[in-house]
């Protein structure tokens, strides 16, 4: 019966918990306004927003691949 009690008295607290995470994801991803009810047009933007965004990571990646590169390889050139 106590274990009953506890969960019920955690359960709350655990699902609050469960959406704060959520929603801080979909803050970090950038997906909040996409996962909303909205227009087309809205989502569309959205789409090419995040699509902007990827392909911002994804430059600045080959751009640390390439300092990486760089680095490691060096030492094997000068030898």
């Amino acid at each position: 019966m106590r274990f009953f009690v506890l969960w019920v008295w955690l359960l709350p607290g655990l699902l609050q918990a469960i959406e704060m995470k959520v929603e801080m994801i979909n803050r970090m991803a950038h997906l909040m306004p996409v996962r909303t009810h909205r227009p087309g047009v809205a989502i569309e933007t959205e789409f090419q927003i995040l699509n902007t965004l990827l392909a911002e990571k994804a430059a600045q990646l080959a751009v640390t691949e390439n300092q990486l590169s760089r680095i490691f390889c060096q030492p094997l050139i000068a030898v």
